[in-house]
Formats: structure tokens, sequence, C-alpha cells
């Protein structure tokens, strides 16, 4: 980056990202080329999946714009210096969520096909998987916010020490960080309680798009509302409420 001009740093990082996306999609296929069958790719498959996921398609969608929702908010009523800091943490947070949907992937493929199943044994065998990967994860997220909290407090209290990694700005604000960690981890407790979607497909399709429809309205709404009381903290506010 030093030796491109300061007007294309920007296209620069875009154009790496979408090649170094290119590059992993492509070393995927190459990778996982064996375990494709010719007889399963044809028109009618194609339509049939698109069908079927259609609805899991609109809702990463809104789920995409529910994460930036609070951020378009303060780009219309915040500071600049508020927006920089929120959307910093923000993004280390969207980061940290790859790790965090490991523990959701080891659980979820399992419970889907078990509720999905006509069995009624592995339909109540579902259920207890939900309630079993449900106080894993609280286990899980407590152990995480005990490790983190010493970690905020000391960064909190000594940001000297760290203003040659992070901008001092930022290191003011580990309140908020604290804040939004917690919204974090309550956020992923959802990922548990919407397995109900895989039950009965065409029953729920409407019901998925539907609840996460009215969930974007309330985390905009709701935090244009929370920040004329609280200001930024209130954002963050009323994402914890919703979760």
């Amino acid at each position: 980056l030093p030796y491109i001009g300061e007007e294309n740093k920007l296209d620069f990082v875009f154009v790496s990202y979408t090649v170094v996306g290119g590059i992993g999609a492509l070393l995927s296929i190459i990778i996982s080329r064996e375990y494709f069958e010719r007889s399963l790719i044809s028109v009618e498959n194609a339509r049939n999946l698109i069908n079927m996921s259609f609805v899991f398609f609109l809702k990463n969608i809104i789920a995409f714009m529910q994460t930036y929702a609070s951020r378009i908010v303060l780009s219309l009523i915040a500071t600049s210096y508020l927006l920089g800091v929120y959307s910093f943490y923000l993004t280390l947070f969207i980061q940290v969520n790859f790790l965090f949907s490991i523990f959701s992937q080891t659980y979820i493929p399992k419970i889907r096909n078990l509720l999905m199943s006509d069995d009624e044994h592995d339909f109540l065998r579902g259920k207890k998987l939900v309630i079993k990967s449900f106080k894993a994860y609280l286990m899980f997220a407590v152990g995480v916010y005990l490790l983190a909290l010493p970690i905020i407090v000391f960064v909190g209290y000594h940001p000297h020490y760290f203003t040659m990694f992070i901008k001092p700005e930022y290191l003011d604000n580990m309140h908020l960080f604290n804040i939004m960690v917690i919204s974090f981890l309550l956020g992923n407790f959802r990922t548990f309680f919407d397995v109900w979607q895989y039950t009965k497909l065409k029953q729920v399709n409407k019901h998925i798009v539907v609840n996460n429809v009215v969930l974007l309205i309330l985390i905009y709404f709701g935090s244009l509302y929370f920040y004329e009381l609280f200001g930024i903290y209130g954002v963050v506010l009323n994402q914890i409420l919703i979760y």
C-alpha cells in the first residue's frame, strides 16, 4: 500500500479481496471435484435447489441488513468520530463471528436432520440436542466473557500500552467495546433458537422472512429511539433487548 497512490488504495483493497476470494473459490472446486457427480448437474436439480434455498438466501440478505442497520442509523445522526469507533468494533465482531460459527456448525446440521426426520424418536432427540447445545454455548459464552473482561478492563485503564497497535480513539471507548461484547455473545444465542425453521419447511417459509423483516425494522427504529435517550450506548442496548 505505501507504493500505491492515496486515491487508489481503497480500490486496491477491494480488488485484492475479490481476487483472493475468487482464487479461494477456484481452489475449493478443484479440491472437492471428486465429490461432484455429473448426473447431479442439471437444470432441474438447479431449479429445485433454488426453490428450496431461496427463503434462506433472502433471510441472509435481511440478516446482512440487520448487521449494518445500526451503522446506517449512526451515519445519519451521530458524529463521524462515534461512527468510526462503532464501525471499527463492529468489523472486529463480524470477523470473530466466523470463529463462533464453528461452534454452531458442530450442532446445527445434526439438529436439522433430526428435526426434519419423520421418526418421532429422532424428532425428540433433536429437541434434546437443541437444549444440550444451548447449555454448551451458555457455558462457552460465559467463559469467553470472563476471560475477556479482565483484558478489556486492563486496556481501558492502561491504553497507553497499546497505542502502537490501535488508535487512541478506539482505546478511549473500551466501555463501549465491553457492551458490544455482551451484545455479540447474546446475539449468537439466536442460532440455536432458529432451528425451528427446519422443522416443516413449507409451513415456516413465510414466517422466516416475516420474522426477520420485523427484526430489521425493530433494529432500525429502535436504534433511532434509544440513541436519543442514551446516545451510542442506546444503539447497543437496543440490540441487547431485541436479542
